[in-house]
């Protein structure tokens, strides 16, 4: 009888631990941390137009699509102008009105590195910290 009990708690307690995690890392650690393990490479500047757009990834990083190529921005801090639209972001203060560089502002936000990517890691950033079954 005693013994039926242990292992009954026992079985409940793993199953409670493997249900959910008990450490998430934040959204900026795992970009970091993706950053780090696929080595990507820095540039200095990004050549703007007129069709360029921008994807929210999370408030420390979005990802800037030029004519040509892909490139993930990484602000100074946490820039929570990404995802408020009931104000108009403050002028852009930029160093060359062609280029894109670090310590340029995006949508008032101090850009801190900037670093080019592929479209397959394009996705994959994309899909960092979205739930199962949650597209973009």
């Amino acid at each position: 009888m005693r013994m039926g009990i242990i292992l009954i708690s026992i079985t409940v307690t793993l199953g409670a631990c493997a249900s959910d995690p008990i450490y998430t890392p934040p959204a900026d650690q795992t970009v970091n941390d993706y950053v780090t393990a696929a080595q990507l490479e820095e540039v200095d500047e990004v050549r703007k137009g007129d069709r360029d757009t921008w994807q929210y990834v999370n408030d420390r990083y979005v990802i800037y699509r030029s004519r040509m190529d892909d490139y993930l921005l990484e602000f100074k801090g946490s820039c929570d102008r990404l995802t408020d639209n009931s104000v108009l972001p403050p002028v852009d203060l930029i160093h060359d009105h062609r280029n894109l560089r670090a310590s340029d502002t995006f949508r008032g936000c101090i850009v801190d590195t900037i670093y080019e990517i592929s479209n397959s890691q394009r996705v994959e950033l994309r899909n960092l910290g979205q739930a199962p079954g949650q597209s973009n």
